[in-house]
């Protein structure tokens, strides 16, 4: 029965799995950043698909991507539409409609404004019909920009624009009807004095009609901007941008009819009766007249009818195209960061705010090159492509030195007396958003030139393995995932607090803080890549008299070899004559240019060092700041600008440099993946493999076989000194690519710093790419970093057992799974420094005679005080038979006698170096070769003359290595021993030492091995192995260069070369 701590650790788990995949999805290279700044949203992301979705607000939108792809009917009613991309596409038929919305006010033709009313009383007036009310002008179609370098559209993509319809106005409402006027009283006969009749009153007067309400002109239609870089099928694209027709004239009201006026009252007229009363007295009577009357009132008048407004107009069509053509029109690279002497709008003011000038976004970039590390990293043969490719388009689409130097002159010089503190503002905005920029350009350069030279992402040659003790690698490894970690932590808050301005200010402030920290690092690093690049250019230096001297070698045995096989086939009629002949010449002749070839690579590579040597850029300084202090040092800044672009702009020229004559990069990136596949078999700038130059000699070896076997020594000497030299020059530009990535780093750093703290400052939502795009950057620089560590870490387990398991694919997941790939390859790597019971044993006492008949080069250079360089291959018969395949040997000491150096009694002082690379032969005979780290040495041993010969006493040094290393050097390098006359304190040294007696070289080495075969090879084989506790538990003094005892009787496996 589970107990309760169980139940809550399984929540606890539980909920943490939740949370890491909530954390993976957020962590997608795609994911899309939005943020608004005044009506304006921007929405940032590598790849888009932009859907309706997305389009919901009324705002501007401003979309910023690698790669676009328009999915169905986006509508942005009206609003602007910006759109800049590498590719933009659509997976089939696609509408962009930025047409102005139907208006706000609109009338039908039944709508009247209210009618007057009639008069309620006689006479009454009718009132006047309402005027009608106003209908909108229709909107404005919104403008829509497209940049791409090229379109990939699967059906036709409309782009309309058109101005909205106006309003129609309200029709004027009809005036009311005037009232009657009251009829008079007729004559009146009262007892004592009769009334006449009263007049009619006066009708009211109608209402008048009221007036038409005016209609709305027609929107204007938007303007349709296209342009591409590539023709791709742009064709597809339709405009539409017309203008908005004018509301439909609305109609008066009617003026109301007048009311009429009353009737006067009848007059009546007093009549004599024709028969008197009973007493005679003659009667009256009175009569209505017939025709009079008191006067009528007066009829109202009939109300006006109401007025007409003046007809609307229709708006303006659209520009369709950058021509007015309605096509998309080619544009340059330059249009997708801004131009300095375009102005957008006629009403602009000539001295632009630095965001108008500057049309690109510095996220958008900074994604794009995110990818573009990813692709890199992944390593195929596709995915290096597509990093050559996103890597060329960003140098392309970035502005460079040049660009904001005229940008600020262009400036300078629009403004006026009184403008001049509003040209001290853009300086400064410029300055700090120019250093950005450049930074972010130079890691793109860097990058391209790394990916030019055959350098894996993280810089290194793509057989990289570091020889370091296993508990660096612990070091290392935790310092990585805390590092990762941390930063991981703080984007898992800004993603957390979505909405929540103060909470995301926090999380934003708190990386800021923990900048500073990461500026030392960087600082340091630095610092100790100097001290090795120094000490690995003294090395190469001393390797190019040996390619030299190899080269004329090569070339003489060359020469003689086909001079004899033309002697000797004559007589004969063979078919691959002809071709064998001039493969022979051509690879002879073909040694100068080759030697020529790793120079110009030599100097290609110290022109990327431009920036360190000639001065450091400007930056500010990593620590919180007051805004004084901060002011003063974008002054002091100011005045160095010219000289920090000039700096940045060198770089830039030397990795594009890198670029261009590295050849054409397809080609390059598929040698570059073979040899990743092969597992780090070198490629060389020879044309010819081991394999081919062994098949074109088959056929006519047996013809001439003393000169054809001198030829092939000579050619695999040659090839295994080139080999190693390249290897050399690889890790030398990889030490100058790093120092300036470090460099661009450290500038972008504090540019960002600056640049979110003043937005910070100025209450900008935080939510906005570019603050959203630092916190991810952050996190994304941390992980990659312990990505580069796990792939070395790796490589160093391959080394050692010269398997086939490949570094695990990394997803886009948080740090506790790569936290977990570290932990298992610390168990793997302690396995195998610790594994008692397995076939890894030490070795000691196997013994090369390198003779001077063999090698008449190397011992004069020894005698001429130059190093003597040897190769230990598997090229050579002799090597392969005793040791090559029947062990994997690596080396932890080094003894070097010269016999007969000394007349006399003394001391002698050898240094010697193993160049860096290792090869071995695994089980199945497949070739590995490694590159790493050169470990130089120094062995120093006195010399008794006694009557039966030398005795040989050791006396300091011997290691192969830096004394700690536990996971050693391979045997088959090449190795160099140089005799010095002085030390490194300038004292004389080797006093007595003669070496014009010496023409043999003994060299024994010691360390440990695997045996491979199940059962014994040899009994000399079983003599490596010693009866000693595991090679991890021994000390660094015992499992480092163990001092022969001299008493003892020393069994030696002796091979002489």
């Amino acid at each position: 029965m589970p107990t309760k701590e169980n139940d809550i650790g399984e929540n606890r788990l539980a909920q943490q799995g939740t949370e890491q995949e909530w954390l993976a999805n957020q962590l997608k290279y795609s994911n899309v950043q939005r943020g608004k700044k005044g009506d304006t949203i921007y929405l940032t992301a590598a790849d888009f698909t932009l859907t309706s979705e997305y389009l919901s607000d009324q705002c501007n939108y401003v979309i910023h991507a690698d790669t676009v792809c328009l999915l169905g009917e986006l509508k942005t009613k009206g609003r602007d539409i910006t759109i800049n991309a590498r590719i933009i596409s659509s997976e089939g038929e696609a509408v962009i409609n930025a047409s102005g919305e139907k208006p706000a006010i609109n009338f039908t033709e039944t709508d009247h404004a209210k009618e007057g009313t009639g008069g309620a009383k006689p006479g009454q007036l009718g009132s006047d019909g309402a005027d009608g009310r106003y209908g909108s002008d229709g909107y404005n179609g919104g403008a829509i920009t497209l940049a791409a370098e090229r379109f990939e559209l699967k059906g036709e993509l409309k782009l309309i624009a058109n101005g909205g319809q106006g309003g129609r106005g309200e029709n004027g409402g009809n005036g009311g009807i005037g009232c009657n006027g009251i009829k008079g009283t007729d004559y009146q006969i009262n007892l004592f004095f009769d009334d006449d009749p009263t007049p009619g009153s006066d009708g009211g007067n109608g209402g008048e009609g009221g007036n038409a309400g005016a209609s709305g002109n027609g929107g204007n239609g938007g303007d349709i901007v296209v342009g591409y870089v590539i023709s791709a099928n742009e064709h597809y694209i339709t405009m539409e941008s017309e203008a908005g027709k004018a509301g439909e004239q609305a109609t008066p009201g009617k003026g109301a009819s007048g009311g009429k006026g009353g009737q006067g009252g009848w007059y009546y007229y007093k009549k004599i009766a024709p028969v008197s009363n009973s007493r005679g007295i003659p009667t009256s009577y009175y009569v209505r007249s017939e025709t009079d009357r008191a006067k009528d009132g007066i009829d109202g008048t009939n109300g006006k009818d109401g007025e007409y407004k003046a007809a609307a107009a229709d708006g303006r069509p659209g520009r369709c195209g950058m021509n007015s053509d309605g096509r998309p029109a080619p544009i340059d690279y330059t249009d997708f960061f801004g131009s300095f002497d375009v102005v957008h709008r006629s009403d602009a003011s000539k001295l632009l705010v630095f965001d108008q000038r500057l049309m690109g976004s510095l996220e958008q970039k900074s994604l794009t090159l995110h990818k573009a590390s990813i692709a890199y990293l992944a390593s195929s043969e596709e995915r290096l492509e597509e990093a050559a490719v996103l890597l060329s388009w960003l140098l392309k689409t970035m502005p460079n030195a040049d660009w904001f130097e005229e940008l600020r002159y262009a400036v300078l010089h629009e403004v006026q007396d009184d403008q001049a503190h509003r040209f001290e503002d853009f300086k400064s905005r410029m300055l700090e958003v120019s250093l950005q920029w450049l930074a972010l350009r130079n890691k793109a350069a860097i990058l391209i030139a790394q990916l030019s030279q055959g350098l894996d992402y993280f810089g290194h040659p793509w057989n990289w393995v570091p020889l370091m003790p296993f508990d660096r690698y612990l070091e290392l490894g935790g310092n990585l995932i805390t590092a990762a970690q941390q930063a991981e932590d703080l984007y898992k808050d800004y993603l957390s607090v979505q909405g929540n301005q103060d909470s995301r200010v926090r999380v934003i402030k708190d990386a800021l803080a923990q900048s500073s920290d990461k500026a030392v690092e960087i600082k340091k690093h630095r610092e100790f890549l100097v001290k090795e690049r120094d000490e690995l250019k003294h090395n190469i230096d001393a390797m190019l008299k040996d390619v030299n001297s190899k080269g004329e070698e090569l070339q003489t045995k060359a020469t003689a070899f086909v001079e004899a096989l033309k002697n000797e086939l004559r007589m004969e009629s063979l078919k691959i004559t002809v071709d064998i002949i001039v493969t022979c010449v051509a690879l002879a002749t073909g040694v100068a240019p080759v030697v020529g070839s790793l120079r110009a690579g030599s100097a290609l590579a110290s022109a990327i060092s431009n920036l360190a040597s000639e001065g450091k850029t400007i930056v500010i300084d990593e620590a919180f700041k007051s805004d004084k202090t901060i002011k003063k040092e974008k002054k002091e800044k100011e005045k160095e600008l010219s000289k920090s672009l000039d700096s940045v702009k060198k770089t830039a020229a030397a990795g594009r440099a890198l670029w261009e004559k590295g050849g054409g990069l397809i080609d390059l990136t598929k040698q570059m993946n073979k040899a990743q596949d092969d597992f780090g078999y070198n490629t060389t700038l020879m044309t010819m493999s081991r394999e081919d130059f062994e098949e074109m000699l088959k056929p006519v070896y047996s013809k001439v076989p003393e000169k054809a076997g001198e030829y092939r020594k000579a050619f695999y000497e040659f090839l295994n000194v080139v080999e190693d030299y390249q290897n050399k020059s690889s890790a030398y530009s990889a030490y100058f690519l790093e120092d300036e990535k470090l460099s661009a780093e450290l500038i972008e750093l504090h540019a960002n710093e600056d640049r979110l703290r003043q937005n910070l400052g100025d209450g900008m939502d935080a939510s906005l790419p570019l603050f959203h795009n630092y916190i991810f950057e952050r996190f994304s620089q941390a992980r990659l970093a312990l990505i580069d560590f796990l792939y070395q870490e790796y490589q160093a387990f391959r080394y050692m057992t010269l398997g086939e398991e490949r570094f695990p694919k990394i997803k886009d997941s948080h740090i506790a799974e790569l936290s977990g790939i570290h932990a298992d390859a610390v168990v793997k790597l302690k396995n195998m420094l610790n594994a008692s019971e397995s076939a890894i044993q030490p070795f000691e006492n196997i013994k090369f005679i390198f003779k001077e008949e063999t090698f008449p080069e190397q011992f004069a250079a020894l005698r001429a005080g130059d190093a003597a360089v040897f190769s230990l291959s598997l090229d050579n018969n002799l090597i392969r038979s005793k040791i090559a395949g029947k062990a994997h040997m690596m080396v932890s000491g080094c003894r070097i006698v010269l016999p007969g150096v000394r007349d006399t009694d003394g001391e002698v002082y050898i240094d010697y170096t193993q160049s860096g690379s290792s090869t071995f032969l695994d089980r199945e005979a497949k070739r590995h070769d490694f590159i790493h780290k050169s470990s130089n040495g120094l062995y120093q041993y006195e010399v008794s003359l006694q009557p039966e010969g030398e005795k040989i006493s050791f006396m300091a040094g011997g290691v192969v290595g830096d004394g700690r290393t536990r996971i050693m050097p391979g045997l088959l390098s090449v190795w160099s021993i140089k005799v010095p006359t002085v030390d490194l304190a300038g004292m004389s040294i080797n006093e007595g030492v003669n070496l014009n007696n010496v023409n043999r070289i003994e060299m024994v080495v010691e360390g440990k091995a695997e045996a491979y075969a199940v059962r014994r090879t040899t009994e000399k084989l079983q003599s490596y192995k010693m009866a000693a506790k595991p090679i991890w538990e021994s000390p660094d003094h015992e499992a480092h260069a163990i001092a022969p005892n001299s008493e003892q009787e020393i069994i030696y496996t002796v091979i002489e070369l």
